[in-house]
Order: C-alpha cells, then sequence, then structure tokens
C-alpha cells in the first residue's frame, strides 16, 4: 500500500472528509459507498455546484471532487470559484473520454488531478482514492513547511537558510538551528564529528569533484541534489559553497549554505508534466492546435496544424498570428468571411465558436475557438482547433444520397412493403402500400398491420409475421383480399445480439400468376383428356412435353420420350414431309397440316393425321411447334370396309339389273312394235317393278349385315348405308 507522508492512516485517524460533486444521484452514491469503504474517508454528497458552495461555507473539507458535466455551474467553473475563494483546497475533476481541452483548461486553473469515466469501477475509485491521498498529503505537508517555517521564524529572524562550516575531512565546526531543525539533530552531536546526511552514491562523487574543482579564483559554487531523510522521504537541497584557502592555495575551510528547495522542484516537475501532457497530448491529437496570446503572439502550435493549413516554415518561425494568416487565405474559399470571423473573434474576448471552414480545393475544416482567461479573470488570449471532417462530410453526402436512393427505391417498388417494430406498429411502408390501400402514408405509420389490412383489433390465425417471431426465419402465406390474390411474407431483422427487432412485410401480388396457374391446370386437363396425341417441340426439334394420348398411341412413357429428338415417332416414309413441315413453320409461317405414316414402339406403324403449330413467348418470339397427331387406323379399317361393301353390292347388283336392263329393253320394241295390248305391258312392267324391289331389299340386307358387323365405320358413312 502506499504511504503519504503527513497522511496519517492508522486506527483511530480522523477520516478525510471528501465532498463530491455530482448532477447525477446514481454517481453520487456509487462513489460514496466505494469511497467509504476504506474507513479514512468521509464523503458529504453535493448535487450540484451551488449546493457544495453553500457546503463549503458552512463546513470544512479536506478534499474536492466534481464532475466537469453539470447544468448552471459545470466543473471548471466551480474549480476557478474555488481557487478564488478557497484558496488551495485539493480538487480533482471528473471528465468524459474526449475531453482533453477541459482537461488542460482544469490543470491550468490549478486542479491536483483529473479522473475520466468510464471503465472498470474498482480501478476507477481506486486511482481516485489514490489521488485524494496524495493530493491531501501534499497540502498538509505544505501547509505542515509552511507551519514550520513560521516557527523557525519566530525563533530566529529571517533564518530559515541552514549554515554550517566543515574542514576537508567532513568534520563540522560550525551549524545554525536552521541546519539542526532541518535534520531533526541536536548541535553538539554535529560540531566537532563528521556528519554528511544520506545522499545518493552518484550524487556524493559528483559533489566531491566539484568541491574539488574550487580555486581561489573560483572559489564558490552552486548545486543541487536531492537527500534521503530520516524518514526515509526524498527531498531536494540547493547549497552554495565557498571554499576557504590559505596563503599557499589549500582549503583549509568550506562555508555552506543551503535551503529546502522540494516544493520548488516539485513545482518544476509538475510544470514539466503537465508541458510534457500538453505536447504529447498536441502532437498526438488529430486536430491542429493553435494558441495565440492577448497580443497576436504565437503560443504554441502542433505539427498537425501546419499539416492541415501547408504553412511555410518562415512565417510560422515569426510566431506572428498575423504573419501566418497571411499565408492561408489563399486557400480558402471565401477568404473575406474567414478573416472578418477572426477579427471578431478576437474583439470579442469571451465568445467562443465552432464553424466549418471551406477549403477552394473541396476540403472541410472544423474550427473551434475559445478564450483562455486565468485567475482574476485574466485574459491570456485564445486556443483554436481544428480538424480535417473531408472524409466525415464527403460519408455524410453519400449516406445521405444513400438514403434519398434508398427511399426512391423502396417507393418504386410495386409490390406494398412494410417495415415493423417487434411489436407489429408499422414505422414505415412504400407509396405502393399506400396506394393499394388507399391511405395516405403517415396515417400508415404508427398504426398495427392487421387494423389496416383485416380491421382486426389482433394478429389473424395464420398470419407469417407471428409464425416468423416463433420460427425466427422467414414466413410467407397466401392472402386473397379485395378479390385479388397476394403472397405476404415476413422477414426477421435482427440486432447484434441475434435479437428480432424489426421485419420486413412484403405483399406481392401473384393474381395474375394464381389465375395463369389455373389456365394452365384446366389446360392440362383438357390436354391429358384429349384423344388426340398432343406434344410440344423445342426449336432444335426435342420433345419437351408428351400427354397421355401419345404415351397410349405410341406406347411410350414421357420420361422415354421427353428430352429425344422427333424423328423417334417417324418413319423413312414420314419424316421428308413432316421435317418439310417444321421447317416451314420455324420460317415463320402458320399451321401446317398432314398425313402420313408415324412409328410406335416394337417398329409398329400407323396412318396418323397431324397438325402443327407455332408456340411464341409474351414477346411474340418463336419459342417452340405444338404438334396434334390423330391415329387413322380405324378410319382407314372403315374406309377399306365401305370399299369392300360398295364392290359386293356392285357384284350383287350388275346381274339382276342387267336382267332387268334387258327385259325393259324387250318391252320397250314391243311397245314400238305395237305388239303389246296396255293391260300386257302394264303386267310386265309390274313384274320388272317386283324384280326391282326385291334388288333393293337384297341390297338393304347386305348394308345392314356389314354395318352392324363393323362398329369403325365412321359415323357419316353408317348413316349413309342405314339411309
Amino acid at each position: 500500500m502506499d504511504t503519504y507522508p503527513y497522511m496519517p492512516d492508522g486506527p483511530g485517524s480522523p477520516a478525510l472528509s471528501v465532498l463530491y460533486v455530482d448532477d447525477e444521484p446514481g454517481v453520487l452514491k456509487l462513489s460514496k459507498r466505494f469511497l467509504e469503504r476504506d474507513a479514512h474517508f468521509s464523503v458529504t454528497a453535493a448535487a450540484s455546484a451551488r449546493e457544495a458552495i453553500d457546503l463549503l461555507t458552512a463546513h470544512h473539507f479536506d478534499a474536492i471532487v466534481s464532475d466537469y458535466r453539470m447544468p448552471e455551474m459545470d466543473g471548471i467553473e466551480f474549480l476557478n470559484y474555488i481557487r478564488e475563494r478557497f484558496d488551495d483546497i485539493p480538487f480533482i475533476i471528473v471528465t468524459g473520454k474526449g475531453e482533453e481541452d477541459v482537461v488542460i483548461q482544469a490543470l491550468n486553473l490549478g486542479a491536483d488531478f483529473y479522473l475520466q469515466k468510464g471503465g472498470d469501477p474498482d480501478t476507477h475509485y481506486a486511482t481516485l482514492i489514490h489521488n485524494l491521498r496524495r493530493s491531501v498529503a501534499h497540502r498538509r505537508s505544505v501547509q505542515a513547511l509552511l507551519e514550520s517555517e513560521e516557527r523557525y521564524r519566530n525563533v530566529v529572524e529571517d533564518q530559515t537558510e541552514f549554515i554550517s562550516r566543515f574542514l576537508p575531512d567532513g568534520t563540522h565546526v560550525f551549524v545554525n538551528e536552521a541546519y539542526c531543525r532541518y535534520y531533526q539533530i541536536r548541535k553538539e552531536d554535529i560540531i566537532g564529528h563528521r556528519f554528511s546526511p544520506e545522499i545518493l552514491p552518484e550524487d556524493r562523487k559528483r559533489i566531491g569533484e566539484l568541491l574539488a574543482s574550487l580555486t581561489p579564483e573560483d572559489p564558490v559554487l552552486t548545486i543541487e541534489h536531492p537527500i534521503i531523510m530520516p524518514d526515509g522521504t526524498m527531498r531536494w537541497q540547493q547549497w552554495s559553497d565557498r571554499a576557504i584557502f590559505d596563503k599557499a592555495g589549500k582549503v583549509i575551510e568550506y562555508q555552506s549554505v543551503g535551503r529546502d528547495i522540494t516544493d520548488r522542484k516539485q513545482a518544476e516537475e509538475e510544470i514539466r508534466f503537465k508541458n510534457t501532457l500538453l505536447t504529447t497530448q498536441q502532437e498526438t491529437s488529430l486536430d491542429g492546435i493553435l494558441v495565440v496570446d492577448e497580443k497576436g503572439k504565437i503560443l504554441s502550435y502542433n505539427q498537425q496544424f501546419i499539416t492541415i493549413w501547408g504553412i511555410p516554415d518562415n512565417a510560422i518561425m515569426t510566431r506572428s498570428n498575423g504573419q501566418v494568416l497571411g499565408t492561408v487565405t489563399d486557400k480558402l474559399a471565401d477568404p473575406e468571411e474567414f478573416l472578418a470571423r477572426v477579427r471578431n473573434l478576437y474583439g470579442k474576448k469571451h465568445e467562443k465558436s465552432h464553424e466549418e471552414v471551406h477549403f477552394k480545393d473541396g476540403r472541410v475544416i472544423e474550427r473551434y475557438s475559445a478564450p483562455m482567461w486565468g485567475e482574476n479573470n485574466r485574459y491570456y488570449g485564445r486556443v483554436w482547433y481544428f480538424r480535417d471532417i473531408t472524409e466525415r462530410k464527403q460519408a455524410e453526402e453519400e449516406i445521405r444520397s444513400a438514403a434519398i436512393w434508398w427511399q426512391r427505391t423502396f417507393d418504386a417498388i410495386t409490390d406494398p412493403i412494410f417495415i415493423f417494430e417487434r411489436e407489429g406498429t408499422i414505422l414505415r411502408s412504400n407509396i405502393a402500400a399506400s396506394h393499394i390501400l388507399g391511405i395516405p402514408l403517415d396515417q400508415i405509420v404508427g398504426r398495427k398491420c392487421h387494423e389496416i389490412v383485416h380491421g382486426t383489433s389482433e394478429f389473424i390465425p395464420g398470419c407469417p409475421y407471428v409464425t416468423m417471431l416463433k420460427s425466427g426465419v422467414s414466413e410467407s402465406y397466401t392472402l386473397q383480399w379485395n378479390d385479388r390474390w397476394f403472397k405476404v411474407t415476413t422477414h426477421p431483422l435482427y440486432d447484434d445480439k441475434g435479437t428480432i427487432t424489426k421485419a420486413i412485410h412484403v405483399m406481392t401480388d401473384i393474381d395474375l400468376i394464381k389465375r395463369a396457374a389455373e389456365e394452365r391446370a384446366r389446360l392440362a386437363a383438357i390436354i391429358d383428356s384429349s384423344q388426340d396425341a398432343i406434344i410440344s417441340i423445342t426449336l432444335d426439334g426435342s420433345i419437351a412435353s408428351w400427354n397421355e394420348s401419345a404415351e397410349r398411341m405410341f406406347d411410350y412413357t414421357g420420361d422415354q420420350v421427353i428430352g429425344k429428338h422427333y424423328n423417334a415417332i417417324l418413319t423413312d416414309e414420314s419424316t421428308p414431309a413432316w421435317e418439310e413441315a417444321f421447317s416451314t413453320l420455324l420460317k415463320g409461317e402458320s399451321v401446317r397440316h398432314g398425313e402420313t405414316v408415324l412409328l410406335a414402339r416394337g417398329e409398329k406403324t400407323f396412318d396418323a393425321s397431324f397438325s402443327l403449330s407455332p408456340v411464341r413467348d409474351d414477346a411474340g418470339e418463336l419459342s417452340g411447334i405444338a404438334a396434334i397427331i390423330r391415329d387413322l387406323s380405324e378410319q382407314r379399317k372403315a374406309e377399306r370396309d365401305l370399299v369392300a361393301f360398295v364392290t359386293e353390292a356392285a357384284l350383287r347388283l350388275k346381274n339382276p339389273v342387267e336382267i332387268i336392263k334387258e327385259d325393259l329393253a324387250d318391252l320397250l320394241r314391243m311397245v314400238d312394235s305395237d305388239t303389246l295390248s296396255g293391260p300386257e305391258i302394264s303386267l310386265l312392267l309390274h313384274v320388272q317393278i317386283r324384280n326391282a324391289s326385291q334388288i333393293l331389299e337384297n341390297l338393304q340386307a347386305l348394308n345392314k349385315a356389314i354395318v352392324e358387323g363393323h362398329e369403325e365405320i365412321p359415323r357419316a358413312y353408317r348413316e349413309f348405308l342405314s339411309g
């Protein structure tokens, strides 16, 4: 554990009284709990700087811890107030990350330490406790020293330095009271004895060499070095040593006057640390930093400032703010406005500014400026910060453009789209959603989908949004709404932890697709129920489809022929005619009809009629050929039977008709010769009529036998033969 001089922390030691100021009750509660876990701290909480000031007026506190960001009076203003009215009470300021300028200002105003918020609470408060102990110990040590010096001054007026005289072998011959008091040793224990405080080995050697280098011509030297006190603490001393020589030029005595310069060394070290801190912060900062005093002289700057503005060495070496300004105006898009604003800020010492500066080369620089005020309201000048935000501005513009294009794309989509938050409230919708619902966009946002679309107070059964929340993946279903069919799909949106936080709800109009599918189903049913073979053929001659009648007609299944060339069903005889018709269609002509002989499975051939017609796509381009094939086997058989019937009928009619012909010819000769009487002629005619009737009866009997015995005779022939 660290130990601190003038910091009693043993059992029964009084607790350090700490005033903790923060406008956040939770921080105050947490800080009080952490600090008071250490029995050496007693914490009083104040919710504002004003409340803290009231407490300081009525109570004593060993240290103050204050947040920077507070309403009414922030931490810097509070620190300034404390330093003006409560002198050197230890003050620690708590800042956020990225507030280095606040840290610098606080240190300049006399803050002892600073802490940044965030990180591990144990580490944070351990650091705070360490800094509190250190700052209080430092203050008490300073107070103790001041009190000690006051006591010494009362004893020996104006005597604050320790004086000694010693021989070359180190034997002291004189020491004053200040010397004794400082080393806490009695005078009689020093005089006549060799005495030397504990000095670091390297310093002891150096001091010896310096003392040995003194001459009668140069007998005095001043040296500074640390010593280790009896309690183990280290103190710094400054000694002025004079060598006294005899006439032979030999040293016979040294006279030394010393003083404790620990506080000065600590102050110098603190200044060096602050300067190092500021320099490091400046040189590692992304910002260009320029500090100018009240007379326009440049006090400091960093390399980033030179880089951003491209300032030549000869200009910056002048340390003149006016000279530097003269080298940058030609680079600005509006130099007049820039110079006017700079002059205005120097004229209005209390004003801060945060602006953008545009360069001719397209760069954009963010400029921040604030006055520097010290104690007693003294104005020290102005600090300027410059940051190149060109890429950020470009990114912002790209984001803005992307957002515009995204919105345009979103609104250009013809499908209604909704974006939901997890509870189903619509966060956004596109124009298509507004059109289909007949509701303005501003009346859609903030409502639930089921309220607008279904008119219900809760989600309907089967809603894809509800199932998506359960499954965690995209869900969809079909919905008939306003006499149209839609496919409704919900896609989940996840956060970094994999939790569904939003969803995209898309309504795709599939009415035409669904009706087309129904139409295709009806056409497929018609094709499958047709007695004719219906096949489709691609432009390269491959069979693409094959209905059930084609399977029966050719004795091939669809799997056996689809993908094969159509010549698989052609005979050598039918190939030329088929290919000529196919070629004609490919040239753009219309339907081709014909009859041919086709080839079924097992080398079986059959007579068939075919009709080839073009198939065109939506653009009217030829995409294939449709072939309708009818088996003519039964028709050909009926035709053959009809020929046989006619032949047989002709044979049966030939002789009786010839006899009737001859008898009628004889009757005609007899009538012409007037050899027959009227009754005889009538008799002969009745005989011939009876013979003709017999022929008709015989013919009808033959017709009946053929018709009833051959069912495959076409209907038209059967009606004719039966008529």
